[in-house]
């Protein structure tokens, strides 16, 4: 199409495939892990401006032309989206069949019906966060931009209607000042109670949209044409930095979007409003940029799940080698998508002639069927539990399980010896007659309550957990208001005990704790109590013990294939803390001798159960087998 073409009554701008093809690199680059990228999660939202000002412009465009069709506007909209979408999960799925378990299996198909109804964003934003590492086992968490894509697509262009029939153009830069405006401001609010709703939630993004909107009324007016091409250039590269300097920067700990992502939306719309200089067509209306650009939708949708598949199966960071294949297979991948199905499905031009609307429902039949047979299967793998006849015999057993059945098994030892007490945060009581240990934990603290149980059951154990929240005094570590009011009462509950009883500390225990713990613990100490605190026992990273057994297919090379899912130097803070704590009088518990006998294990000595139901946690066996560790090595 060349630049004097329309674009659905928009004139095509091909330096925006230039600008598409750098946000779906810095995407792809992002979730490969290169470094210098970690910020690179922001080309999703050079994707946001740049439809608020595409959609604006066609909108505006027809109405002024009195030939706006809402039902043309949808019709091309599903055209241009779903086709790619359904051919990507209907892939995705059955990919997924040959290697995960029945569980991720199940999630990964509701994952999918969630895509198809365009709610991936509401999805994901009921669970945990973007950055968490489950992310890395959801083959399909890239759909929520999707879905704030087509939520904006459903209800952005019928409010502009509305607008515009009633005050005019004019009406409708108000709207789309005060959007930006009053979006901004809600967004930024609303990160700092709740992070994942201004990520995740349409309205919150709303800002970026209108501003993209706004560059259509700077064009109308010729703002971009009445600077000469030296300060348009100048402009342009700002912008050009803006966006790359927010690539490189962010990163994960970065509040994001509220008025973080102002700099480079700002720096879109800048690259927008002067992309048509001489310069900046050189570098973004070139054959290179314009073919990935074109491609970009396609390639973002087959990126994702390719990048969790591979790593669901080989395990292990990623090395060089690993991301130039995947960068490579995405790539390929990504083009083969566009030229085989997004392309055959795309309108160009009207609707209006008869012929042209019959073929137009066609392809939209078309792609209801798809819609169902990708529901329709993802509905089999749910009533089939996952597929589990898939599964060697060796491993069914434990592939049929959930991660659900030992958190059940754990709460059930923990709910018959532990009672619960209205009138306090814990469970059970101290007993003035016997040895009492005072277990403080996060979500550890049932398992580790059975191992204290069977290593010591004559001593009475009164336990206070709450998942998420270390048992520490450091307020930048217990960060939110739930926890500092639980530790508040547990820990003053544990000063004021008295110096016979035994304080143990069960947290997950990392670098970014570690200092936190160790003042806690002296706090303890210098009460006159004996301390405990349970050491590092996360090793592994990226996949859970089931998620590696069913992967390599039977118990028998479980242990050689640990090697690719271990964490950088497992156990080393063991070396570097337990000096530490040992100076001040605290017990440190080091736990690599339980972990590893003549290699790493995943399974317990009899070969019967999982040690662990997830990088974490350990099943009630696991459990028990920790007890006999304690008992052996550590008198309470």
């Amino acid at each position: 199409m060349s630049t004097s073409q329309a674009h659905d009554g928009f004139l095509y701008r091909p330096e925006i495939d230039g600008l598409r093809a750098i946000a779906v690199v810095l995407v792809v680059l992002f979730h490969l892990k290169l470094s210098g990228f970690e910020g690179g999660f922001v080309g999703v939202d050079i994707f946001f401006v740049i439809s608020g000002f595409l959609i604006t412009g066609i909108v505006l465009n027809d109405l002024g032309r009195g030939k706006f069709s809402l039902a043309d506007f949808y019709m091309k909209r599903v055209a241009r989206l779903i086709p790619a979408l359904l051919a990507t999960l209907a892939g995705s799925l059955l990919l997924s069949a040959f290697i995960m378990t029945p569980e991720d299996l199940v999630y990964t198909a509701k994952q999918a019906i969630s895509a198809v109804f365009s709610f991936s964003n509401v999805f994901y934003w009921s669970e945990a966060g973007y950055w968490d590492s489950s992310s890395y086992s959801k083959v399909f968490l890239h759909t929520w931009s999707l879905g704030v894509e087509e939520q904006f697509y459903l209800l952005y262009p019928l409010t502009l209607v509305v607008v515009f029939r009633l005050l005019g153009r004019e009406g409708v830069l108000a709207f789309l000042v005060v959007g930006f405006l009053v979006g901004l401001a809600a967004c930024e609010y609303v990160l700092r109670e709740n992070p994942s709703a201004a990520f995740y939630l349409m309205p919150l993004r709303i800002y970026q949209f209108a501003l993209g909107g706004l560059g259509v009324f700077l064009i109308k007016q010729r703002a971009p044409t009445r600077i000469g091409d030296f300060v348009g250039g100048v402009l342009f590269l700002l912008g050009l930095m803006l966006v790359i300097g927010c690539a490189v920067i962010f990163s994960d700990a970065t509040p994001f979007p509220g008025v973080n992502a102002l700099p480079l939306s700002l720096g879109t719309l800048l690259m927008i409003l002067w992309g048509s200089q001489a310069l900046p067509r050189r570098m973004l209306a070139n054959s290179v940029a314009r073919f990935i650009g074109k491609s970009s939708y396609s390639i973002y949708l087959v990126h994702w799940p390719l990048i969790v598949l591979y790593q669901y199966r080989f395990g292990g960071d990623f090395s060089l080698a690993d991301m130039t294949i995947l960068f490579a297979l995405t790539l390929i991948s990504g083009v083969a998508l566009y030229q085989l199905v997004e392309s055959k499905f795309r309108f160009s031009g009207g609707l209006g002639h008869m012929n042209s609307r019959y073929h137009a429902l066609l392809r939209v039949n078309a792609i209801f069927a798809g819609a169902l047979l990708v529901c329709g299967l993802s509905f089999l793998v749910v009533q089939g539990n996952g597929w589990s006849w898939r599964l060697p015999d060796s491993i069914k057993y434990l592939a049929e399980r959930t991660t659900k059945d030992p958190i059940k098994e754990n709460f059930r030892f923990v709910s018959a010896r532990c009672k619960k007490n209205s009138d306090s945060i814990f469970c059970g009581e101290r007993k003035s007659e016997e040895q009492n240990i005072i277990l403080l934990a996060d979500s550890r603290g049932n398992d580790t309550f059975v191992a204290l149980s069977t290593a010591f059951p004559s001593d009475n154990i009164y336990m206070a957990r709450l998942a998420g929240c270390p048992p520490v005094f450091d307020t930048e570590i217990a960060r939110t208001e739930k926890c500092q009011k639980f530790n508040s009462e547990r820990l003053q509950v544990a000063l004021n005990a008295p110096v016979d009883d035994v304080i143990f500390l069960a947290m997950e225990f990392n670098e970014f704790r570690a200092k936190a713990v160790l003042e806690t613990a002296k706090r303890f100490k210098d009460t006159g109590k004996r301390v405990f605190v349970v050491g590092q026992t996360k090793f592994l990273q990226h996949q859970n013990p089931l998620n590696i057994a069913v992967t390599h297919g039977s118990s028998a090379n479980i242990d050689e294939a640990l090697a690719e899912y271990l964490v950088p130097s497992p156990f080393s803070l063991d070396g570097k803390y337990a000096p530490e704590f040992e100076k001040i009088g605290v017990q440190y518990i080091g736990n690599k001798s339980f972990f590893y006998e003549d290699g790493y294990r995943i399974y317990t000595r009899d070969r019967a159960d999982l040690l662990m139901y997830d990088m974490y946690h350990l099943t009630l066996k696991g459990a028990k087998e920790y007890g006999g560790y304690l008992k052996k090595h550590y008198q309470i």
